[in-house]
C-alpha cells in the first residue's frame, strides 16, 4: 500500500482505519496526525509524524489484532468496491454481537482495458473478482454479498433474470455468479471502508495473471462487439471518433466512465440518463446492451443499410435492435418508411390471393408434404413430414442425388418410407 499523495487518498485510508476502530485501543491518538492534514484551508504536507502514524496504522491492520481465523461455523460477508484504478475485496466473519472481523483482504490494479469500463461495470468487475478470489471459502455454502452501488442489486440480486438491456458483460458475469449461493446487500459508501480502501490504496503495479474466467468473458464481448461491428457500414475507429466529436455523446461518455451523472441534465443528455445502467464502452464506442450507440453524423449510413432491400417497417426495427441504438430510432425508421416511394407502392398493393389449409388425412401417410432443407456444412436434406401425424423423416442427400431429385431421374425416399410406414 504506497504512501497517500493528497488529501482524497487520506481520506479513504482513514476510511480503513475507522472501520476497525472498535477493535484498535487509543486509535484516535494513532490517527491524529493524518486527521490534522484533512483540515480546512491546512497544507497538504506530509511529515515525520504522518509516517509513523502510516506505517503504525498498517501494522496494526495487518496483525492477529483485526485478522481473525476462518469458522465455517460463522456467517460469511464478502464486500468488494472498485476505484477508477483498481479493485478491492475483503471476506470477514460476523459475529453474534454484529461485529465483524476480516479474514483475508485482496486487491488488484485494472488493466488498461478495464480502466475504459463504465463504473457499474468496474462494480461488477470487483465483485466477481472477491467472489472468484475467496472462492475456496465460500463456494458450497450461503454468504452475504456487499456493494455500495446500488444498481447492481437489480442485476445480480433479481430473482427474475437480468434485465434484457444490461451490458454484456454484466450478463455474463452473473451468469458466472449463479454457480454460488448468496444474499446481495447495499451498503452505504461512508460505511464500507475497508473494500474502498483496498481498491483506491493498492499499490502501483502490473496487475497478476488475470482469473481465468474473468479474461474469458472479456473476450467473448470482445468477440460480440467485433461481430456487430462486423455488419455495419463503418468502422469501430469511425463509431469512436464521431462519438468523441459529438457534444452530447462525449458529455456521456465521461458519465459513463465516471459515473459522474449530473441531478439536472441537459435535455439531450437526459435521453440517456435514465439508461445509464445499462450503457458501456467498448474502444471507445458507447453500447447499450450489445447495441452500438450511433452518433448523429454516421446514422444516415446505418438507415441506408438498414432500409437495404426496402425489408418493410417491423423488419427494419428487428433488425436495428440486433446491433445499433441511438435515442428516437424507431421515429428515425418509421419516417424513412413514410418517404420511401417504392415502400408506400408496395403498401397500396397488397397481395390479394387468401390463405387456403389442407384438409385433414383420414389415416397416416395418405399425404405427404416434401421439401429441401439447406444446405446446412455442405449438406442438403430431405426433408419429409406425414400430415397425419406430423412424423417427420429427414434424409441427408449428396450434391448428386439433390440434382437428380430436381430433374427426371425416379427419387430414392419410396424405398425408405415404404420399408418403414408402406406409403399409400
Amino acid at each position: 500500500m504506497p504512501k497517500p499523495k493528497d488529501t482524497a487518498q487520506v481520506r479513504s485510508f482513514l476510511g480503513l482505519i475507522n472501520h476497525y476502530g472498535a477493535f484498535v485501543p487509543k486509535m484516535r491518538q494513532l490517527r491524529a496526525p493524518l486527521d490534522a492534514l484533512l483540515k480546512k484551508e491546512a497544507p497538504f504536507k506530509w511529515n515525520a509524524a504522518c509516517e509513523i502514524a502510516s506505517e503504525r496504522a498498517k501494522e496494526v491492520l495487518s496483525s492477529d489484532l483485526l485478522l481473525t481465523h476462518y469458522n465455517p461455523e460463522l456467517p460469511i460477508i464478502v464486500a468488494a468496491d472498485a476505484s477508477d484504478y483498481g479493485i478491492g475485496a475483503v471476506i470477514s466473519h460476523r459475529y453474534p454481537d454484529g461485529t465483524e472481523k476480516a479474514v483475508y483482504h485482496a486487491s488488484r490494479s485494472l488493466t488498461d482495458a478495464e480502466k475504459n469500463y463504465g463504473q457499474i461495470e468496474k462494480e461488477g468487475l470487483a465483485l466477481v473478482y472477491g467472489v472468484r478470489k475467496f472462492h475456496r471459502y465460500i463456494y458450497g455454502r450461503r454468504f452475504t454479498l456487499l456493494t455500495d452501488h446500488k444498481p447492481l442489486l437489480a442485476i445480480f440480486g433479481s430473482k427474475k433474470g437480468v434485465p434484457a438491456y444490461s451490458a454484456n458483460r454484466l450478463q455474463r458475469w452473473r451468469l458466472t455468479l449463479l454457480a454460488y449461493d448468496f444474499d446481495i446487500e447495499y451498503r452505504n459508501t461512508s460505511d464500507f471502508g475497508q473494500a474502498d480502501a483496498l481498491s483506491r490504496l493498492i499499490a502501483a503495479q502490473s496487475p497478476p495473471e488475470e482469473d481465468v474466467i474473468i479474461a474469458k468473458i472479456a473476450h467473448d464481448i470482445n468477440a460480440i462487439f467485433k461481430d456487430n461491428v462486423n455488419h455495419l457500414p463503418v468502422t469501430a475507429k469511425e463509431v469512436a471518433h464521431a462519438t468523441a466529436e459529438d457534444d452530447t455523446l462525449r458529455q456521456v461518455l465521461d458519465h459513463v466512465t465516471h459515473n459522474n451523472w449530473p441531478k439536472k441534465p441537459s435535455p439531450t443528455v437526459a435521453r440517456y440518463a435514465h439508461l445509464r445502467n445499462d450503457l458501456s464502452i467498448q474502444q471507445g464506442c458507447l453500447l447499450f446492451g450489445s447495441r452500438i450507440i450511433i452518433p448523429p453524423s454516421l446514422q444516415p449510413a446505418i438507415l441506408k443499410m438498414l432500409h437495404g432491400g426496402h425489408p418493410g417497417m417491423n423488419r427494419m426495427k428487428a433488425l436495428a435492435r440486433s446491433y445499433v441504438f441511438w435515442t428516437r430510432i424507431n421515429e428515425d425508421l418509421e419516417n424513412l418508411v413514410r418517404t420511401c416511394t417504392y415502400c408506400q407502392e408496395a403498401a397500396k398493393s397488397p397481395v390479394k390471393n387468401t390463405l387456403c389449409s389442407w384438409p385433414r388425412p383420414n389415416s397416416p401417410w395418405s399425404r405427404i408434404h416434401i421439401d429441401f432443407a439447406g444446405p446446412h456444412e455442405g449438406i442438403s436434406y430431405l426433408v419429409i413430414v406425414d400430415a397425419f401425424s406430423k412424423w417427420p423423416e429427414v434424409i441427408p442427400m449428396t450434391y448428386h442425388q439433390h440434382r437428380n431429385h430436381e430433374g427426371t431421374q425416379p427419387p430414392l425416399f419410396p424405398i425408405r418410407i415404404s420399408s418403414y410406414h408402406c406409403l399409400r
